[in-house]
């Protein structure tokens, strides 16, 4: 994944894990960057097809859609992806989770060989299948630990940490 994703709970105790409200800033604004290049090599005509390309690209991903609802009403997990309305929906029965898991992959890095967490996974298991929901690296592990508590206790789940 490209993008971090952030945790939210609904009126209804249903959580929600998708973009943050700062991704969203971050592509609007590299949006208008973009644009003002295009506008600015358009008028001292210049050639226009990188810059094209680049203006389709960052609009198309100010569209990006990206979310796991866990629906505490419904009894299911949401997972749903594309772009505007081409979105891609997958829908889990909360009955068909075996278990949540956050993954630490370490590594030992140093003189002292102390270890190193390089990415953390948050991890759901559904019958044989692991589906990652999100993978982080460095200072945003803590938050996804938070994030995966909250799922646990919203599924009804014991939250299981390994270290690898």
């Amino acid at each position: 994944m490209g993008y971090s994703l952030a945790f939210y709970k609904d009126k209804t105790g249903s959580g929600i894990l998708t973009l943050s409200k700062f991704q969203r800033i971050v592509t609007i604004f590299a949006f208008l960057v973009v644009t003002g290049a295009f506008i600015f090599n358009a008028l001292n005509h210049h050639s226009l097809w990188i810059n094209g390309f680049f203006l389709i690209l960052t609009f198309l991903a100010c569209f990006y859609r990206e979310s796991w609802y866990f629906s505490t009403k419904d009894q299911s997990i949401t997972f749903s992806f594309g772009l505007a309305f081409w979105v891609k929906k997958n829908i889990i029965p909360i009955e068909n989770i075996n278990g949540i898991k956050v993954v630490k992959i370490l590594q030992k890095s140093g003189k002292d060989k102390g270890e190193k967490i390089i990415t953390t996974q948050l991890i759901l298991t559904a019958g044989e299948k692991d589906a990652i929901i999100d993978s982080v690296k460095g200072r945003k592990t803590k938050n996804l630990e938070l994030y995966a508590t909250e799922i646990a206790k919203i599924l009804g789940l014991e939250l299981e940490k390994i270290s690898i």
